[in-house]
């Protein structure tokens, strides 16, 4: 069998991943299917990156320089901000414009490199307009449209209904995704299922050495983990450690993530749900916004006497990022928008109680009470509160981190992966 996957065209792929929910996803994927299959990664290429080459799980990359891309696509996204001014509703993104040169170069590479007498699965994340291009160029392939956000149900629909139409099997991250396509999509629900995010288990174990964690502070230390953007909620998570701050005057906050904006046009202007919506007051206009704008409204929303109590770390590869889970008290994910949450299940692996919001995939990731706590989305009183009641409950806050790896493990990538592998064999046998 052949497997392929083809990534977003802004992802790379090297091994180890260091960074990006999606290329932790290909990657965990792709070394337990590559002892019984013939797995190619296509992605985009970074610098000094060679097009062609193979890691030590026999996993072969094929990756494509997307410069060219890009550079048609700049005055497009800037008529496609221009329409979306004057109400016009599909944004660019999700026609077969977008990276329309990257998906073709995919398309006629797999055409050309996978012998039609073997058994293929293309396995596509979230560009569901790639679909019609691989199956013009490879009519008997198993397509796989994997799904870790909600565009599928946030496009018009009758472009999603054709290109799922050409799909053979739909996956989401969560229920709560999946759901929610299956009900906008009945024609196609049969064809939809569920495979969650993994975690890699022993790498996020409890530490047993002082070199594994970062130095430990004198107080309560809260972690966030995830990308420093507005739909992440990391202004909401400010606010309320001003609270828990006046209550506990040691606690420190890390903020451990890429500082960066998800455009607007990929979830605030497509957004069905009120609170990310509203999330458009932190874009500098609608047409175009400055790089860094929302990083320099949360410096600003620090109080001078929580300057050196609040740290932004950045982007930590993923491999470092189990240093940080360690050495806190609770991880907090204070998103408005998350269709699974890969954070809150690496905190669980490690023993940490997670603090989040009653939002998407994380309502079925944490079992309220027992490994965690949920709170409302957008409510700073309330995540305050529930942050101090936790720090102040020592039997409970036991209890969870006691509880937290065995409920991880039943995400660990081995048991996700044979899930997929599984999916792919009944494709086949069709």
């Amino acid at each position: 069998m052949n497997i392929a996957f083809i990534c977003q065209p802004w992802d790379e792929a090297v091994a180890p991943v260091r960074a990006g929910s999606i290329p932790i996803v290909t990657y965990q994927l792709a070394r337990r299917l590559a002892p019984a299959a013939a797995v190619t990664v296509f992605a985009k290429r970074g610098a000094e990156q060679p097009a062609v080459d193979q890691d030590e799980h026999g996993i072969s990359y094929r990756r494509f320089c997307v410069a060219r891309a890009e550079q048609t696509l700049r005055p497009l996204r800037l008529a496609d901000r221009m329409l979306a001014q004057v109400g016009h509703a599909e944004p660019l993104f999700g026609t077969a414009l977008f990276y329309r040169d990257f998906g073709q170069r995919v398309a006629r590479q797999l055409a050309e490199t996978q012998p039609p007498s073997t058994p293929t699965v293309v396995h596509i994340h979230n560009f569901s307009q790639f679909v019609p291009v691989v199956r013009a160029a490879m009519p008997r392939a198993k397509i796989v449209l994997h799904m870790h956000c909600e565009w599928l149900t946030q496009l018009k629909p009758r472009t999603v209904a054709r290109r799922l139409a050409e799909t053979d099997l739909v996956l989401g991250v969560s229920d709560y995704l999946t759901d929610k396509i299956r009900a906008r999509f009945p024609a196609q629900a049969l064809k939809c299922h569920t495979l969650v995010n993994g975690v890699d288990v022993p790498a996020f174990r409890p530490a047993h050495d002082a070199a594994d964690t970062v130095p430990a502070a004198d107080g309560p230390r809260l972690l966030f983990v995830g990308r420093v953007s507005p739909e992440k909620g990391v202004h909401t998570l400010l606010a309320a450690f001003g609270q828990v701050a006046a209550r506990y005057p040691t606690a420190r906050l890390d903020i451990v993530g890429p500082l960066g904006e998800t455009p607007y046009e990929y979830i605030v202007r497509v957004a069905d749900d009120p609170h990310v919506a509203e999330l458009a007051a932190f874009y500098d206009g609608r047409l175009r916004h400055r790089a860094g704008s929302y990083q320099r409204r949360l410096d600003a929303a620090i109080r001078p006497e929580l300057a050196d109590r609040v740290h932004f770390h950045g982007a930590v590869s993923h491999g470092d990022v189990a240093r940080f889970y360690r050495a806190a008290t609770l991880l907090v994910n204070p998103s408005l928008s998350e269709a699974f949450g890969m954070s809150v299940i690496e905190a669980m692996a490690g023993g940490l109680p997670v603090v989040t919001t009653r939002v998407g995939g994380m309502t079925e990731v944490v079992a309220d009470g027992e490994v965690g706590r949920l709170v409302p989305p957008n409510d700073a009183d309330a995540l305050a509160a529930t942050l101090v009641d936790l720090l102040a409950d020592r039997d409970a806050h036991t209890a969870m981190r006691a509880a937290g790896p065995a409920h991880a493990a039943r995400y660990d990538w081995d048991a996700v992966t044979a899930t997929l592998a599984g999916h792919y064999a009944r494709l086949l046998d069709t």
